[in-house]
């Protein structure tokens, strides 16, 4: 018989190989959009299109820099993961939006898991949103105070409901319908503790749902691995 233990340590695993392949699956859709973008390039070139080709240019520049201005997060594998989220996000027409007002370079957490700490955050707020039936939308912020730095994920969409808001963050628990296994927000909050963060969140009908982290500043200048160890 199969250690209760065990069972969830290979969905674990199994949930890291899906996001992983999640990820490149939206990387290659980002490599088709852009082989699209070169090949109306190409074409307008080729039609002696001149001015249209700087147009389109510059419009697809304006964009591309826009985005990347907005995402600086001090960490390049979430910087990556934000940018691949929007695209995410655009497939279901919802807007996310990035405040980045803090650099998290600082924080001393292995990137490849606040990639899966933040990723899982984000793709709860973007199924949500989808769910939405007025404005599609998603914002995040990050910010500091004087003692932790603050990751903010808002989004519009269905209200976590007061009964099952103390089991949100339980293995297995899911308000999927779509076969959700019920493990992103567990995974999250096991690795926030893990670097003694915390997680809170509140969520109404009218205001849609908001997750907060709270990193402490007091862990980030190398604490965190000797905490966590």
């Amino acid at each position: 018989m199969e250690c209760p233990d065990n069972h969830w340590q290979q969905i674990y695993i199994d949930k890291s190989l899906s996001e992983v392949n999640n990820m490149n699956n939206t990387l290659r859709s980002q490599r088709h959009d852009f082989l699209n973008h070169m090949q109306v390039i190409y074409s307008l070139i080729k039609m002696s299109k001149f001015d249209e080709t700087r147009k389109y240019i510059e419009r697809l520049y304006c964009e591309i820099s826009e985005t990347n201005a907005a995402i600086r997060t001090g960490i390049i594998e979430l910087d990556a993961l934000f940018l691949a989220k929007i695209s995410v996000a655009k497939q279901d027409d919802i807007n996310l939006t990035y405040d980045v007002s803090s650099s998290l370079s600082a924080l001393n957490i292995p990137a490849f898991e606040l990639v899966k700490i933040v990723g899982n955050l984000l793709d709860n707020a973007i199924f949500a949103a989808r769910k939405s039936t007025g404005a599609k939308l998603a914002h995040v912020h990050i910010y500091e105070d004087s003692v932790h730095y603050i990751l903010s994920i808002t989004n519009t969409g269905p209200e976590i409901k007061p009964e099952i808001q103390d089991k949100i963050f339980q293995p297995g628990f899911s308000t999927k319908t779509d076969n959700g296994e019920g493990l992103g927000l567990f995974i999250a909050k096991t690795l926030l503790e893990k670097y003694k963060a915390q997680i809170h969140f509140k969520s109404s009908k009218v205001e849609g749902t908001n997750f907060m982290v709270f990193f402490p500043k007091a862990f980030s200048k190398g604490s965190y691995i000797s905490e966590a160890e």
